[in-house]
Protein backbone atom coordinates (compact mmCIF):
# COMPACT_ATOMS: atom_id res chain seq x y z
CA UNK A 1 0.00 0.00 0.00
CA UNK A 2 1.39 3.37 -1.00
CA UNK A 3 0.30 6.42 0.94
CA UNK A 4 0.59 9.71 -0.91
CA UNK A 5 0.88 12.87 1.06
CA UNK A 6 -1.77 15.32 0.00
CA UNK A 7 -1.49 19.05 0.60
CA UNK A 8 -5.18 19.17 1.56
CA UNK A 9 -4.99 16.70 4.46
CA UNK A 10 -6.64 19.19 6.81
CA UNK A 11 -9.64 19.53 4.50
CA UNK A 12 -11.62 16.39 5.32
CA UNK A 13 -14.88 16.77 3.42
CA UNK A 14 -15.00 20.54 3.82
CA UNK A 15 -15.72 22.59 0.76
CA UNK A 16 -12.98 25.20 0.35
CA UNK A 17 -15.55 27.69 -0.94
CA UNK A 18 -17.60 27.52 2.26
CA UNK A 19 -16.73 30.25 4.74
CA UNK A 20 -15.28 28.72 7.91
CA UNK A 21 -17.26 30.88 10.33
CA UNK A 22 -20.58 30.93 8.51
CA UNK A 23 -23.61 30.42 10.75
CA UNK A 24 -25.12 28.09 8.14
CA UNK A 25 -22.37 25.59 8.96
CA UNK A 26 -23.91 25.16 12.39
CA UNK A 27 -27.53 24.88 11.21
CA UNK A 28 -28.39 28.34 12.54
CA UNK A 29 -30.49 30.72 10.50
CA UNK A 30 -29.26 34.23 11.15
CA UNK A 31 -32.66 35.66 10.10
CA UNK A 32 -34.48 33.87 12.94
CA UNK A 33 -35.80 36.29 15.56
CA UNK A 34 -34.17 35.81 18.95
CA UNK A 35 -37.35 35.76 21.05
CA UNK A 36 -39.65 33.37 19.20
CA UNK A 37 -41.08 30.13 20.65
CA UNK A 38 -38.65 27.95 18.69
CA UNK A 39 -35.78 29.36 20.76
CA UNK A 40 -37.46 27.84 23.81
CA UNK A 41 -37.58 24.51 21.98
CA UNK A 42 -41.36 24.55 21.58
CA UNK A 43 -42.62 22.42 18.69
CA UNK A 44 -45.94 22.71 16.84
CA UNK A 45 -47.69 20.15 19.07
CA UNK A 46 -46.59 22.05 22.17
CA UNK A 47 -47.80 25.35 20.66
CA UNK A 48 -51.23 23.79 20.08
CA UNK A 49 -51.26 22.50 23.66
CA UNK A 50 -50.39 25.98 24.95
CA UNK A 51 -53.22 27.48 22.90
CA UNK A 52 -55.72 24.98 24.32
CA UNK A 53 -54.46 25.59 27.88
CA UNK A 54 -54.78 29.36 27.40
CA UNK A 55 -58.41 28.86 26.34
CA UNK A 56 -59.19 26.51 29.25
CA UNK A 57 -56.62 26.13 32.06
CA UNK A 58 -58.59 23.20 33.57
CA UNK A 59 -58.40 21.14 30.36
CA UNK A 60 -57.21 17.54 30.79
CA UNK A 61 -54.61 15.67 28.76
CA UNK A 62 -57.42 13.44 27.46
CA UNK A 63 -59.42 16.44 26.25
CA UNK A 64 -56.33 17.94 24.60
CA UNK A 65 -55.61 14.62 22.87
CA UNK A 66 -59.19 14.41 21.60
CA UNK A 67 -59.19 17.98 20.23
CA UNK A 68 -55.76 17.58 18.61
CA UNK A 69 -56.46 14.06 17.31
CA UNK A 70 -53.31 12.85 19.08
CA UNK A 71 -52.70 10.02 21.50
CA UNK A 72 -53.05 10.83 25.19
CA UNK A 73 -49.51 9.52 25.72
CA UNK A 74 -48.12 11.98 23.14
CA UNK A 75 -49.93 14.86 24.82
CA UNK A 76 -48.68 13.81 28.25
CA UNK A 77 -45.13 13.62 26.89
CA UNK A 78 -45.37 17.15 25.47
CA UNK A 79 -46.96 18.53 28.65
CA UNK A 80 -44.08 17.03 30.63
CA UNK A 81 -41.61 18.70 28.24
CA UNK A 82 -43.37 22.06 28.69
CA UNK A 83 -43.23 21.63 32.48
CA UNK A 84 -39.53 20.76 32.43
CA UNK A 85 -38.80 23.89 30.36
CA UNK A 86 -40.64 25.99 32.94
CA UNK A 87 -43.25 27.17 30.43
CA UNK A 88 -46.25 25.73 32.27
CA UNK A 89 -46.95 24.43 35.75
CA UNK A 90 -49.73 22.41 37.26
CA UNK A 91 -51.78 23.84 40.13
CA UNK A 92 -54.36 22.26 42.39
CA UNK A 93 -55.43 18.65 42.58
CA UNK A 94 -55.56 16.17 39.72
CA UNK A 95 -59.36 16.38 39.71
CA UNK A 96 -59.97 20.09 40.23
CA UNK A 97 -56.65 21.67 39.23
CA UNK A 98 -55.35 23.08 36.01
CA UNK A 99 -52.35 24.50 34.19
CA UNK A 100 -50.80 27.94 34.36
CA UNK A 101 -48.68 29.34 31.54
CA UNK A 102 -45.64 31.00 33.07
CA UNK A 103 -43.83 32.43 30.03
Amino acid sequence: MIIHKNDNTGNFGVNENTPKNSVENFGVNEDTPKNNAENFGVNETQKQILNLISENPQITAGEIAYKMKQTKRNVEYNIKALKSKGIIERFGSDKAGGYQIKK
